[in-house]
């Protein structure tokens, strides 16, 4: 019984993990996601600053590589702020959103479709190493669960 229940604590954690959205979304341009279920809308971008609104939430300022959990549960990640310094477009945000819940759509974006977008020159000072995350998060959970099923069995 002590198995079954921390099997199923342990997947609770793991599966909201494995959905999540890449966008590249502009400025004051509420886009939706999941049915309608998420409205997100970048609110303010200056310089390395954004801030977001999810529903009616609104996120404090972040920057780069930030990573915030917003009170109903979902998560966004900022990948890259691109400013149009000459104005001649709207401010964008590239994001990693992860929905509490999202059920799955027809319409849906396949893995590897998302815009690829060049990361600005690092500073000379220091260079910057984003974190490496996996891309292949569903057939990690395969195996996470084969292996739990092995040592419980």
């Amino acid at each position: 019984m002590k198995k079954i229940i921390f099997l199923l604590v342990f997947l609770m954690f793991i599966l909201p993990v494995s959905a999540r959205i890449e966008d590249l979304i502009e400025q004051s341009v509420p886009v939706s996601y999941c049915s309608g279920a998420y409205e997100l809308e970048a609110v303010y971008i200056s310089g390395d600053e954004v801030k977001f609104r999810l529903n009616s939430e609104t996120s404090p300022l972040l920057v780069y590589h930030d990573l915030y959990r917003f009170q109903e549960g979902s998560s966004i990640y900022v990948r890259e702020i691109l400013e149009e310094e000459a104005k001649e477009g709207p401010d964008r945000v590239s994001i990693r959103f992860y929905p509490v819940f999202c059920p799955e759509t027809e319409d849906a974006e396949e893995p590897g479709e998302e815009e690829v977008i060049e990361q600005p020159p690092a500073p000379e000072l220091y260079e910057e190493v984003p974190a490496e995350e996996p891309e292949e998060m569903p057939s990690l959970l395969k195996i996470i669960i084969s292996w739990l099923k092995n040592i419980f069995s």
